[in-house]
């Protein structure tokens, strides 16, 4: 154990330093190559940045998660609609989220006695996964996944670190409850996990019935039930709903959860299986060989359990799981764990004896490889984001003079406009819902004009300003003179609007036109 706890000393600046040289690697031209992006285009663009009215407006938008007001009303004042301002932000939380998965990860190694001298080691390998996992782009390219992520993990990170080590501790064990109930009211992802971790660090210490934290295990469970109810009964925002075609988004997403997760790193997939193949194996039999082989195994099942329980949970809200796009921030909870379980592995391989560290070297070459193909594959999917900017700034751009000039003009309530899109469609969609298109044309006008009310419709629910849409790619689109309606090929109706007058705007070529006549566009 000496030989180890050697070892660990030496390595620890060393590997202190990887998740930082990895996020700078990663994020060195983020901030000047990404802008706004999907929801970004009305949550972050108040017209009143910074007042009591933002505030107040932010938190009716986010009803079933208010903790995420302050922050999302204080990312609206950092970002003041700049998009470089706004990736400056979000690769700046992508290390603060890093940093607390490293602190969990840190709490659970040093909770299990015969893992302690490995836990810095642990705790550097955690943070440095988390950057580079596949879905991490998805979730921290954009604003709003943000600010409504960073609340929540960053805050169930440090409260389960207090839970695991609260033993007879009232101030650490009532910390960590209001943490936690503050971390589940700012974003529902981590609902119940706080158990997760407290069995798992039970199991891996052997623990008996009567050493297991009943009293965290207690209060956890109450505030996750009371929080949950809070998301019933609170009327606005994402609800939870429990019923039957929740099981179906469920066993959809979960059923194909390789496939998801191999597409989102298709760049290096065989190269990222095959170190997974060869870690994993190498990195459980050094666990083995420190807590029992049966106590390894029953922590991979509540490992599982915890990732099940999150899928059914974001199900339960409609959302699917995804690893790509702004849809990634629901794998954040994989991606966490994931990155916990690398970071245990690391430091059992730190720990092992010196006259059986042929799994330790194995895993810790196989490991480094896998990071740095991971990395790679991250920065092909902010490469795909940045392809998205590059195409919004260019279509933006040829925007006629008298959308953007800010000139409201009579009747202008009674407008609608229609972006249509003519090239091939991108691997991560523009502006296309009518919130999104509504902010990016409201965001070219103030480019222009320096005048942000063009967003005020969207916060007030008001219609004083022409509507806003954009012809989808597989969607259709038809104008009968009063009204103007669209939703998927063969499906319902999905977004509509009453109006007098139909104007289309081709993207490609900025050519805007008045529609005289009865219209339908795409299904064809």
């Amino acid at each position: 154990m000496a030989r180890s706890s050697t070892i660990e000393r030496w390595l620890r600046v060393p590997l202190l330093l990887v998740p930082v040289a990895l996020w700078i690697w990663l994020c060195r031209d983020w901030p000047t190559r990404l802008g706004f992006c999907s929801d970004d285009w009305m949550v972050l663009l108040h017209p009143f940045v910074g007042t009591a009215e933002a505030f107040r407006d932010t938190l009716r938008l986010v009803a079933t998660r208010p903790v995420s007001a302050p922050y999302i009303w204080l990312a609206q004042v950092i970002t003041d609609w700049s998009p470089v301002r706004a990736q400056f932000l979000n690769a700046a939380m992508l290390l603060i989220a890093s940093a607390s998965v490293g602190l969990l990860a840190g709490a659970l190694i040093t909770a299990v006695r015969n893992l302690r001298t490995g836990a810095s080691v642990g705790a550097s390998v955690a943070a440095a996964t988390f950057i580079v996992f596949p879905s991490t782009i998805g979730t921290f390219a954009w604003g709003v996944g943000v600010t409504t992520a960073i609340p929540a993990l960053p805050l169930f990170c440090l409260a389960t670190s207090l839970l695991l080590h609260s033993g007879n501790s009232r101030w650490r064990l009532g910390a960590g409850l209001v943490l936690a109930l503050l971390s589940h009211l700012s974003y529902e992802a981590f609902y119940f996990q706080e158990i997760v971790f407290l069995l798992l660090a039970a199991t891996l210490r052997g623990s008996t019935i009567k050493e297991m934290p009943w009293r965290a295990v207690a209060g956890t469970v109450l505030i996750n039930v009371a929080c949950l109810a809070f998301n019933r009964l609170i009327p606005g925002g994402v609800q939870k709903s429990f019923h039957w075609d929740f099981i179906h988004i469920f066993i959809g997403g979960y059923s194909h959860i390789l496939a998801i997760l191999g597409h989102a790193a298709r760049e290096h997939k065989f190269l990222i299986a095959g170190t997974v193949i060869v870690a994993g194996p190498s990195g459980a039999i050094c666990l083995a060989r420190l807590v029992g082989a049966s106590r390894m195994g029953l922590a991979f099942l509540l490992v599982v359990g915890g990732i099940v329980a999150s899928g059914l949970l974001y199900a339960s809200a409609g959302y699917g799981l995804a690893s790509e796009g702004p849809m990634a921030r629901v794998s954040i909870v994989i991606a966490t764990y994931y990155a916990i379980v690398a970071g245990v592995l690391a430091a059992a391989a730190c720990c092992m004896p010196g006259g059986s560290r042929l799994p330790a070297v194995t895993f810790c070459f196989s490991a480094a490889i896998g990071l740095i193909a991971l990395e790679l594959t991250a920065r092909a999917r902010t490469g795909e984001w940045a392809e998205t900017w590059s195409y919004e700034l260019a279509r933006l751009s040829r925007l006629p003079a008298a959308v953007t000039s800010g000139n409201i003009p009579a009747g202008g309530d009674q407008r609608i406009y229609v972006a249509l899109e003519d090239g091939p469609p991108l691997s991560l969609a523009a502006a296309t819902a009518p919130w999104e298109i509504a902010g990016a044309v409201a965001w070219a006008s103030y480019k222009m004009t320096n005048n942000r009310l063009l967003t005020i419709d969207l916060w007030k629910g008001s219609r004083t300003l022409p509507r806003w849409f954009a012809a989808s790619h597989g969607w259709f689109n038809r104008w009968d003179g009063q009204r103007f309606e669209q939703g998927f090929c063969h499906g319902a109706v999905i977004y509509s609007a009453a109006g007098r007058e139909l104007w289309s705007w081709n993207s490609s070529t900025g050519d805007l036109r008045k529609v005289d006549t009865i219209w339908e566009h795409g299904c064809n």
